[in-house]
């Protein structure tokens, strides 16, 4: 475990020996090597984790401790989505397996290529260049317009792709 993590986060969501093993069996990055875990965001949605082994960092997602009905199926169909749109110009982070036996880590996840970023529901305020665009509703209509666009960008790409590859 890493030390970074504090381990309340991690106790029931996230055990580094058979997150290894169930990697290992799949020929995952870092073959053989610990992994290291660290909490980046969750609640009652949804867990994200930062995933270190050897040189490979990755991302897990998983549904919270208390597993609510139907997230384990809502978490594999979001994986299939994500790998649907692999080779598409859609803005993703590449996913690279999923798991569907929940006796592994206590629910189905799926990994993915950790991408540096921020997220725009943060308590803790935006990152340059956004900071104070949207601080309160309606504070800086630059900001709003740059994230309206960004979000206009990335639903065009979607839609240029075949709607068939979206899998079910």
């Amino acid at each position: 475990m890493s030390a970074a993590a504090a381990p309340d986060r991690l106790a029931g969501l996230i055990d580094p020996e058979r997150l290894a093993h169930w990697m290992d069996a799949r020929d995952l990055p870092g073959k053989g090597e610990p992994v290291t875990a660290r909490f980046v965001t969750g609640g009652a949605s949804n867990e994200l984790f930062e995933i270190r082994r050897g040189d490979a960092r990755m991302a897990l997602r998983r549904p919270p401790r208390k597993v609510p009905e139907g997230r384990n199926e809502s978490m594999l169909r979001e994986y299939r989505v994500l790998a649907a749109l692999r080779d598409t110009d859609v803005p993703h982070a590449r996913v690279l397996a999923a798991c569907d036996d929940p006796s592994v880590l206590g629910a189905c996840f799926y990994l993915m290529e950790y991408v540096d970023g921020w997220s725009c529901m943060s308590t803790e305020g935006w990152p340059a260049p956004f900071e104070g665009y949207v601080a309160t509703p309606g504070a800086n209509g630059k900001g709003e317009k740059h994230w309206f666009s960004s979000t206009c960008h990335a639903t065009a790409a979607k839609s240029d792709n075949d709607g068939g590859c979206w899998g079910n």
